[in-house]
């Protein structure tokens, strides 16, 4: 009972995420800080223990800050925080899925707009929507999609 109304409250998180980055272009510092609180909330009541989380917290957001310090403004420090708290939520297998989805739906969504030159690339984009999708695909199926990638659901 208390996992899936955890979880529900995550879902909801990521749904204010989507809409408020799209609008404001901004990701409150909240939103994250409420994620930390569900991981907690979460790993008190039975769940993942903390270095499957804290392997989470990094496996993507690390990524997002090592290539926005190559290349400034590449992802806003919105969507990292974003990326290391729902990662604390998720754990590492699920939110490697959830990145790989969110760069996937965004270079869906983007490809045509860029080959159709309606923007060039150097706009911004919000990128918390994508990642928020990703997110939610990977509480829901990341294992799964885990098993599927390394065919180790194969045997």
């Amino acid at each position: 009972m208390t996992e899936k109304l955890l979880e529900g409250v995550f879902l909801s998180l990521l749904l204010w995420v989507s809409f408020g980055d799209v609008l404001k272009r901004e990701i409150p510092d909240g939103i994250p800080a409420a994620m930390i609180l569900l991981a907690a909330a979460d790993m008190w009541s039975g769940g993942m223990a903390l270095p499957e989380r804290l392997a989470g917290l990094l496996c993507i957001s690390l990524p997002m800050t090592a290539i926005t310090m190559v290349r400034p403004g590449a992802f806003g420090g919105g969507d990292i925080k974003l990326a290391a708290a729902g990662g604390a939520f998720l754990g590492a297998i699920r939110m490697i899925a959830a990145g790989g989805i969110a760069v996937l739906l965004c270079g869906i969504v983007l490809t045509p707009l860029v080959l159709t030159r309606r923007i060039t690339g150097k706009e911004s984009i919000p990128f918390g929507p994508f990642l928020s999708a990703g997110m939610a695909a990977g509480l829901l199926w990341g294992k799964e999609i885990a098993a599927w990638y390394t065919g180790s659901g194969a045997r």
